[in-house]
Order: C-alpha cells, then sequence, then structure tokens
C-alpha cells in the first residue's frame, strides 16, 4: 500500500511538475511573441518616420528646385501689360454694340506672342493681334459680348502668351436692359374731324 500511495503521490507530483513545466514554456512562448509583436510594431513605426522624413525631404527639394527655376528664368522674356484689365460696359440695350479694345504693350525685351484668348462663355467672342509684338510694341483683344442676353453679366477672358507675367485675366462686365418700345402716337385732339362724305 505505501508503494501504491507513493506511485500516486510521484505521479501527483509529475503531474504538477509537468503542469508547472507547461505553464513556463506557454508563458515563455507568449513573452516571446510579445517581444517579436512589439519588435514588429517598433519596425512599423520606424518605417513610418523614416517615411515621413523622406517624404518632408523630397517636398523640400521640389520647393527648393522651383525656387531655383524662378531664379534662372530668361531676363530677357517679354512682360505684357494692359492698360486696364476690367472694363464695365454700364448699362447697354439689348442688340446694342458690346464690343470693347484692351489694349496691352510689350514691357520686355524679346517678342511677345499671344497664343490664345479664352473666354469663360460662349456669348463671348475674343479676337487678339496674331503678329509678335516687338519690344515697346502694343496690340489688342478685342472683346464683343452677344447683347441680346438680358440681365447684368460678368466674364472672363484668359490671355495666354509666352510673357513671363502670363497667363492674364481679363474681365468684363454690365447690365444688358431691355428696349424700351416706342410710344404709340396719341392723335392730336386739336386737329379737326374730317368726317367722311356721304
Amino acid at each position: 500500500m505505501y508503494f501504491a500511495i507513493v506511485i500516486t503521490l510521484s505521479s501527483l507530483n509529475l503531474e504538477k511538475t509537468f503542469d508547472r513545466l507547461n505553464f513556463y514554456f506557454f508563458v515563455l512562448s507568449n513573452k516571446r511573441d510579445l517581444k517579436k509583436k512589439h519588435n514588429n510594431n517598433l519596425k512599423k513605426i520606424k518605417m513610418k518616420k523614416l517615411f515621413s522624413i523622406a517624404l518632408v525631404l523630397v517636398c523640400f527639394s521640389l520647393t527648393a528646385q522651383d525656387n531655383a527655376t524662378e531664379k534662372a528664368k530668361n531676363a530677357n522674356a517679354p512682360v505684357i501689360t494692359f492698360s486696364e484689365l476690367v472694363h464695365d460696359f454700364g448699362t447697354l440695350e439689348k442688340g446694342g454694340d458690346g464690343t470693347f479694345q484692351f489694349v496691352f504693350s510689350n514691357t520686355g525685351k524679346e517678342d511677345l506672342i499671344i497664343n490664345n484668348a479664352r473666354t469663360s462663355c460662349g456669348c463671348t467672342v475674343a479676337e487678339y493681334t496674331k503678329d509678335p509684338v516687338q519690344k515697346k510694341g502694343s496690340g489688342i483683344v478685342k472683346v464683343k459680348y452677344d447683347t441680346n442676353r438680358i440681365g447684368p453679366f460678368e466674364k472672363t477672358i484668359t490671355v495666354e502668351s509666352n510673357a513671363e507675367n502670363g497667363p492674364i485675366t481679363l474681365r468684363i462686365k454690365g447690365v444688358v436692359n431691355q428696349p424700351v418700345p416706342d410710344a404709340v402716337p396719341v392723335p392730336d385732339q386739336t386737329s379737326p374731324i374730317v368726317e367722311p362724305a356721304r
């Protein structure tokens, strides 16, 4: 009987020992897993920091290149200067003259070439000087608004050129009113009334 009790106790002790060993092994393996996860998280954080720093450096270098490009611009480039950028037609009658000429000059040193004059709406048409404008020369951008459209208007014309300061935006504005119909003539009350002959 003593032998059976010892075996039983020893088997219990062995089971406890195995349980303890399993527990320690479980804790150690979890610590290793936790350490791995922690290290992976640290690596991700480091990569995010490195990526952020790289992004900032790239943005900084692009800004520096833009500044260097601005400084390297052609000192002889043409410069377009308009006498006015906005024209107010005021009040126009329907079907009236909605034409205006914007005058510009080339204040640069090289020839100025206008490539395009885009309007913001199909109701406005722009024509411009097609020939190169030499240094201190001048040209026009002629704008015509369709005055058959009643009501207030404000339109833009974008002038694209080889000028250093381009593109330039011009504006026209005004109001188109419905024409007042001519008054119907009232017969003169003082004139004698002629009766038809019978």
